[in-house]
């Protein structure tokens, strides 16, 4: 009897590890994923009425996830034309660019607010590849852009109704970012926003019919010759005169100081860096003043100053109406 049982608990393992073994050789059953229609064809997998979409792959989900999102970052890419419209208006090339410029870098700062809405949809993988859905929702930008493009008409017309022309260079900044906004509109809503403002009527500034054009400088303290260059070139391009002689018109006092500051660094030095400008009417009241401040690091003063120059320089330029000059 005890070699019976013996024998039926061998067959029964005997029997466990030959199907152990079978399952082992035989091939793995897997379930067939098909591909999501949005990997092909984002248009036919994308609601074009309420959103907008992006579809991209990785070497994980989460490199998917970010190339999907830049895809569709890159529909609202920035592109400027301004150059050339500027130019047409009495700016050098250089303004102009460094105009275009400033307006490229706040146009991006705007959108990429808008960008963080942006939400992943849908995910994918199949043989090691990783795929990713972005979506936006379409109501969501028009409802942000009109908001930033309805406060910088705005703004646009408050300035303009001054009628100063040290407004000008401002209300170009303000105007090709609105007419850049405006182009992404179009592109979540299929229409613009219109506008009463122009180019052309922005521009009539500079030739306005006051003869209140002329102006001087005084210089206190030690001022760069660069940073007065600039700013001549700021008050040309909106229509003033510069003059040393003869009959003045307003007088614009600048003043530069280079304060040492406290650093332990060894072969450093921080400096406190303020430019102020003050506008007057000769043999009259003052109109308005700006500073700009700036802290600065070098092995010197000219190392420091040469490093934080074109960020003085751009501070004045986006400032100047704060002088208040017809």
């Amino acid at each position: 009897m005890k070699y019976i049982i013996l024998c039926t608990v061998l067959i029964g393992f005997i029997g466990c590890a030959t199907k152990n073994n079978k399952s082992d050789t035989s091939p793995v059953s897997t379930e067939i994923k098909e591909m999501p229609e949005w990997i092909h064809s984002i248009d036919e997998a994308c609601d074009n009425e309420t959103e907008i979409c992006a579809s991209s792959e990785g070497s994980s989900s989460i490199n998917s996830d970010l190339n999907a999102k830049n895809s569709l970052a890159s529909i609202f890419q920035t592109k400027i034309k301004s150059n050339l419209t500027l130019e047409k208006y009495g700016f050098t090339a250089p303004e102009a660019e460094a105009i275009a410029e400033r307006v490229s870098n706040t146009v991006t700062e705007s959108v990429n607010v808008l960008l963080k809405a942006t939400y992943i949809k849908e995910r994918f993988s199949k043989d090691g590849l990783y795929f990713s859905l972005a979506v936006l929702d379409k109501d969501k930008v028009k409802k942000s852009l009109r908001l930033e493009i309805n406060a910088l008409d705005d703004q646009i017309e408050f300035i303009h109704a001054k009628g100063l022309k040290s407004s000008l260079i401002k209300l170009h900044i303000l105007f090709n970012k609105r007419q850049a906004l405006n182009d992404k509109y179009v592109i979540v809503s299929g229409s613009s926003l219109p506008t009463s403002m122009s180019f052309s009527k922005i521009s009539s500034l500079k030739y306005s019919k006051s003869n209140l054009n002329k102006l001087a400088f005084k210089l206190i303290g030690d001022v760069p010759r660069i940073i007065t260059k600039k700013i001549e070139a700021m008050f040309s391009e909106m229509g003033y005169k510069i003059v040393s002689t003869g009959k003045q018109d307003y007088g614009i006092r600048i003043k530069y100081k280079m304060n040492d500051e406290y650093l332990n660094v060894k072969g450093f030095k921080k400096f406190l860096v303020l430019l102020s400008l003050e506008a007057k009417l000769v043999g009259g009241s003052k109109l308005g003043t700006y500073t700009a401040q700036v802290t600065a690091l070098g092995r010197n003063k000219q190392d420091a100053f040469l490093k934080i120059k074109d960020q003085i320089i751009q501070d004045i330029r986006n400032n100047i109406d704060k002088l208040n000059i017809k």
